[in-house]
């Protein structure tokens, strides 16, 4: 019997913000564990956001300044993806 490798896949709420990277972010979310699990706690974040009547007030501002964080450490991986790419070419 055969074993069938899934790749992993970019959670959807990564990818719709940041489109103009899809290549990248799939390349990362394949090679990198941590990257990986970066964006899923992203779209765990999106999700509860979503959730409109769950957070309100302070706690869903709290929120909102992590999924900015999150956006800049994702955004920080990838360029320094980047740069290591360049160099070692």
């Amino acid at each position: 019997m055969k074993l069938k490798i899934v790749s992993p896949e970019i959670p959807g709420p990564v990818t719709r913000r940041f489109p103009y990277l899809k290549k990248e972010l799939h390349e990362m979310v394949v090679k990198n564990e941590s990257f990986r699990q970066l964006c899923q706690d992203y779209k765990e974040l999106i999700s509860a956001l979503n959730q409109s009547n769950a957070y309100v007030g302070e706690t869903r501002s709290e929120l909102l300044g992590l999924k900015t964080t999150l956006e800049v450490e994702i955004l920080e991986q990838v360029t320094r993806k980047g740069v290591l790419d360049r160099k070692l070419s």
